[in-house]
C-alpha cells in the first residue's frame, strides 16, 4: 500500500480507480462496507482511502473531538490488511476548511484522473 500523509495538491495517482472519502474515526465494519463497497478482490489494489488530520471538530473549535476508535497507525495497518492500494491522509486545516467545494473537487479529478467510482 502507498501512503500519502499530508498531502494536498502534489500527487496524481491515475491508478486509483474506486475511492473512499471520510474521517473514518476508526475502522469497524461499517467503514469497511464503505470503503470496499461492491468491490471485488482484483480492484482492491486501485482502491485509495482519504481521510484527514486532525479531527475536523478540534480545528473548527466546535467542541472536543469524539475518542477516536482507531488511531493513524492502525489504520494504516487494517488498509493494508484489507489489501487497499492507497491512503492519502489530507491535513485538515482552518485554510482547507474554507475553501470552496469546487476547489476540493478539482483537487480530486486532478489527482484521480480515472476514477470511477467515490464511497463517502
Amino acid at each position: 500500500m502507498e501512503v500519502f500523509l499530508n498531502h494536498e495538491r502534489s500527487i496524481e495517482l491515475g491508478e486509483v480507480q474506486h475511492l473512499a472519502l471520510g474521517f473514518f474515526d476508526g475502522l469497524h465494519l461499517g467503514h469497511k462496507s464503505v470503503i470496499i463497497h461492491s468491490l471485488n478482490n482484483s480492484c482492491l489494489e486501485k482502491t485509495g482511502v482519504v481521510s484527514f488530520w486532525p479531527h475536523p471538530q478540534t480545528v473548527l473549535g466546535q467542541g472536543e473531538a469524539p475518542p477516536m476508535l482507531t488511531t493513524l497507525a492502525k489504520k494504516q495497518s487494517l488498509l493494508e490488511d484489507w489489501r487497499i492500494g492507497y491512503f492519502i491522509v489530507l491535513p485538515f486545516t482552518q485554510e482547507f476548511s474554507r475553501r470552496p467545494p469546487a476547489t476540493f473537487l478539482d483537487w480530486l479529478n486532478i489527482s484521480f484522473p480515472n476514477l470511477k467510482s467515490l464511497s463517502v
